[in-house]
């Protein structure tokens, strides 16, 4: 049902950007699965991404710019750190590590957030190797991408911005880097629980 209505808010606030009725997007997907418009609307440049967890979906657009977003619930009691070691680079590992344990949680989702959302801009899905790229996840320190082992010049073609989105969540946009302006909206809710 999750699944369902961030799709279904997804095509009704592309189609309110373009001026179309929602039923008339085509969806396409590129060779890793990344979505974008097709059909008539594939030359408009509207790009877009969306991510949700649990009770919160965020829906990221632009105009003639890839971007990726991504949002997770912040959950569990401690980090797992096993996890962090086989998917984060060795960089990304010892920085959480060297964080106090109380903050190690948030910086762990901090640092995921991040991943995705840059994986996701590059348009490559996870066959990117997530421990070849290294982003900043101490708390305090600016959203950066801090390198990245296959090309070295990629960490000045993107920003990272920290997306709040209140208590027990963690998100991150990643755009060109362009010095952008952002507008935020928040979808109509007619029921506050959990959906």
């Amino acid at each position: 049902a999750r699944y369902i209505a961030a799709k279904a808010c997804q095509r009704a606030v592309l189609a309110a950007y373009l001026g179309v009725e929602p039923g008339g997007l085509v969806f396409e997907a590129n060779p890793y699965g990344k979505p974008y418009l097709g059909g008539e609307q594939q030359g408009t440049e509207l790009r877009f991404n969306l991510s949700h967890t649990r009770g919160l979906g965020v829906l990221a657009a632009a105009r003639g710019a890839d971007l990726g977003v991504d949002v997770e619930r912040v959950r569990g009691r401690e980090v797992d750190l096993g996890l962090a070691r086989r998917f984060f680079s060795t960089r990304e590992v010892a920085a959480l590590e060297g964080l106090p344990a109380a903050e190690q949680k948030e910086a762990f989702f901090t640092c995921w957030t991040r991943k995705e959302a840059y994986i996701k801009a590059r348009g490559e899905g996870l066959s990117f190797p997530l421990d070849k790229f290294s982003v900043s996840l101490a708390p305090g320190v600016p959203p950066a991408l801090l390198s990245n082992d296959v090309d070295p010049q990629e960490p000045g073609r993107w920003d990272i911005y920290h997306l709040a989105l209140g208590p027990g969540y963690a998100g991150a946009l990643v755009v060109p880097a362009q010095g952008w302006a952002f507008k935020q909206y928040r979808w109509p809710v007619a029921n506050q629980g959990d959906p």
